[in-house]
């Protein structure tokens, strides 16, 4: 069974997105997590109906 690693966020507006990331490399950190899902934040990439990812939620 595939692994699926889902980073989940909250908008500027207090809603929830889940983003998956599917066959994620196996020996990934949680710090090296971390990191990337600011820098996902910073990037200001996704707008989710309309308004940016905020902060990680878990």
């Amino acid at each position: 069974m595939a692994k699926v690693l889902q980073l989940q966020f909250k908008t500027a507006g207090d809603k929830n997105y889940t983003l998956n990331v599917d066959a994620p490399k196996y020996s990934l950190t949680e710090q090296e997590i971390s990191d990337a899902m600011v820098a996902i934040i910073d990037s200001a990439v996704f707008l989710v109906h309309g308004e940016p990812i905020a902060t990680i939620k878990d």
